[in-house]
């Protein structure tokens, strides 16, 4: 994970504020990506399945249901966004018509799992569930490589074939009618062996003892969960994070995010004692307190917005919610983008 470096600015109140909430809503939201790194077949049942591919030591699991999102009104507003970029539209329309794929639409699900020394082993498994032939996207590898100077090698191993570029490097292999996966060379075969039974699937994440209570715990119905434990090293860099140094104590974490209506986002994050639990959670309390009363805030009506933020705490566990309605969302969007705009800039790429 890259690190995210908050530059304060100077000595103003106001900024030395809103960089610590930043900086705490960035660890409730956005941590696990450092970890080691339903209603719909893609949700629950789907993240069970692709559970059972994926080795057992993984620490960590990130899950986006496409088919679930498709249909809120986020999706939509989003979607819109991107229509209004000339460039982003063209390339994506350029995108479709050479691999004859539209991802958008057509992909339900995706699932990355990782495991605990992800960044110096470079091993990963990345599963694509979909309503598509899964040849379209071994074709598609090949036309986008090409296109880009380089070339893909085929190769088989346990009965199924996989692309790579270099023997070292990701590859991509087919499973079954609707499955594709994109691993590390040495995931890749993991992966392999336990979708065609030559490794029983206790040897899979899905009896991972440690991640089985995260995982248990999390809303998986919604359009996006996580769940997983922390690296030694993202903990290294967590203590000597000023704003929120007891976050150096996080032992794992999960959550998830809810689009159906409105968005509504939560979290639980594990610490080693009660102590740093109850640290983390005063600290981002005072600090949203103290950027609700910001006159620039007030300035942009966004104070209202604050107030859809929680963090409270349960024993070692600290536990961040947000919710907002569809209307409170819409009307969120529309004044963060005429701040961009007042600033020369255009969300919509105009």
């Amino acid at each position: 994970m890259s690190t995210v470096v908050l530059d304060h600015g100077g000595d103003a109140p106001q900024t030395r504020r809103l960089a610590a909430l930043l900086s705490i809503c960035t660890l409730f939201v956005l941590l696990t990506v450092s970890v080691g790194c339903s209603r719909f077949r893609s949700g629950t049942l789907g993240a069970r399945d692709d559970l059972a591919l994926v080795p057992r030591e993984t620490a960590g699991i990130f899950m986006l249901n496409v088919k679930q999102a498709r249909g809120s009104k986020l999706w939509q507003r989003l979607n819109e966004l991107r229509e209004k970029d000339a460039t982003a539209k063209k390339e994506y329309q350029e995108f479709i018509a050479k691999c004859g794929i539209d991802p958008l639409q057509q992909i339900d699900s995706l699932f990355l799992a990782l495991p605990e020394n992800a960044q110096e082993s470079r091993e990963y498994a990345l599963m694509l569930r979909g309503r598509y032939a899964p040849d379209q996207i071994s074709a598609c590898a090949k036309r986008v490589a090409q296109d880009s100077g380089k070339s893909l090698t085929e190769a088989e191993y346990g009965g199924i074939k996989y692309l790579s570029e270099k023997e070292q490097g990701p590859a991509l292999a087919v499973l079954g009618k609707r499955a594709v996966v994109i691993a590390g060379p040495g995931w890749l075969k993991r992966v392999i062996d336990l979708h065609t039974g030559k490794m029983p699937v206790d040897s899979s994440a899905r009896d991972n003892p440690q991640l089985a209570p995260l995982f248990s715990r999390t809303r998986t119905g919604d359009a996006f969960f996580w769940a997983g434990r922390t690296s030694a090293a993202v903990q290294e860099r967590l203590r000597g994070w000023a704003p929120i140094g007891a976050a150096g104590s996080l032992q794992s974490s999960s959550g998830s995010v809810d689009i159906a209506k409105g968005v509504a986002v939560h979290a639980d994050l594990d610490f080693a004692n009660e102590q740093d639990a109850a640290s983390i959670s005063a600290a981002a309390n005072q600090q949203l307190a103290s950027l609700k009363q910001d006159a620039r805030v007030q300035l942009f009506g966004l104070s209202s917005y604050l107030d859809t933020i929680r963090f409270t705490t349960a024993k070692n566990t600290v536990a961040f919610d947000l919710h907002m309605t569809d209307q409170q969302l819409d009307d969120l969007i529309t004044r963060l983008s005429g701040i961009l705009k007042s600033v020369g800039l255009s969300p919509g790429g105009n």
